[in-house]
């Protein structure tokens, strides 16, 4: 699966958590934010910073949160603008990319009802000991742990 390679996985957002997976572990995570007011500059700013993190990492795979209708329906056009810019950056350098429904990275690790944000955090705060973890950074991390263990990338 997808554990033998490096993988990126982003909770797209104006504070947008990533995590990096290596040989199947998370091994480093963090959140980009951006200081920009007006939205499409806040994408502009925060598509720069995942340019700069791909081009450091150099990742296998870059994993991207689906767009979910949790949401109101602003905040859905605006993180589906932020997933075009994204997407189309991918396919323009042709970086393999996949995106992943919150249904499935939340499945994997037992999340239900309606905290699933509050597991998601409290799992990750507790299980890498680290109380600076953002529920962004824990919602990437989930997500890079199954792209690791889902994922099936075949090397031409």
């Amino acid at each position: 699966m997808g554990s033998e390679y490096k993988i990126l996985s982003f909770d797209q957002a104006l504070n947008c958590g990533y995590a990096i997976g290596n040989k199947g572990k998370v091994v480093s995570y963090g959140v980009l934010t951006s200081k920009e007011k007006e939205f499409d500059y806040a994408v502009s700013d925060i598509k720069k910073q995942i340019v700069k993190i791909i081009a450091k990492e150099k990742p296998m795979i870059v994993t991207i949160e689906a767009v979910h209708h949790g949401f109101s329906v602003d905040t859905t056009k605006k993180l589906s603008r932020l997933q075009g810019v994204l997407i189309n950056y991918f396919i323009e350098n042709q970086i393999l990319f996949e995106i992943i429904s919150p249904s499935s990275w939340q499945g994997n690790e037992g999340f239900k009802g309606k905290k699933k944000k509050l597991q998601s955090y409290t799992k990750a705060v507790l299980e890498f000991n680290d109380e600076s973890i953002t529920e962004d950074m824990a919602d990437a991390i989930w997500m890079c742990k199954y792209a690791m263990e889902k994922i099936n990338i075949v090397k031409a």
